[in-house]
């Protein structure tokens, strides 16, 4: 079984948006990946992004220089 960690899990209202997010962030070497977004979420899109909790800072400061579209920010142990 795999040990839980703390994630940061960034939300959107759209699929587009969630999509648009993976593709900036892996152009600019931002690790994370999307996931079904987790049920003690709600969010406008069933999908999410999720970095590791270590990597917030530099998450927020892409998302405000890049003027990414998103819903919120939610650490979870996932």
């Amino acid at each position: 079984m795999r040990k839980k960690k703390e994630r940061l899990i960034v939300t959107f209202s759209s699929t587009h948006d969630a999509m648009e997010m993976e593709e900036r962030a892996k152009t600019k070497g931002i690790p994370g990946r999307i996931i079904p977004t987790p049920r003690e979420i709600s969010a406008g899109c069933g999908l999410a992004f999720m970095v590791d909790i270590s990597d917030k800072e530099t998450v927020e400061t892409f998302l405000k220089k890049e003027g990414m579209v998103f819903d919120g920010l939610k650490e979870l142990m996932f």
